[in-house]
């Protein structure tokens, strides 16, 4: 199955793992969405990682966030192939 042109979001912190595999993923043929709660970090980390990769602001604990994210990626990107959510504060931790 090829990955060419096939788009995977990772919603995680934009370094460390979610650059490891936002890396993988490009280095694969697919095209890259990352998204960090700080703007200034995008386009540091969409150039470490590829051409075909693109940043976008997020902060998943917040809706308007979200829906604005949404309304984002929607305007380039008919769908989302692969959705991969490393983000901890989606999380409930118990006492």
């Amino acid at each position: 199955m090829s990955l060419d042109g096939k788009l995977t979001v990772v919603a995680d912190h934009p370094g460390g793992l979610g650059l490891g595999i936002g890396r993988e993923f490009a280095r694969n043929g697919r095209t890259v969405i990352i998204t960090s709660r700080n703007k200034s970090n995008l386009k540091k980390v969409c150039n470490l990682i590829d051409k075909n990769c693109y940043g976008f602001q997020l902060n998943v604990s917040k809706k308007r966030s979200l829906v604005k994210f949404i309304e984002n990626i929607s305007k380039d990107f008919s769908n989302i192939d692969i959705l991969i959510n490393g983000m901890e504060n989606l999380v409930k931790k118990r006492p």
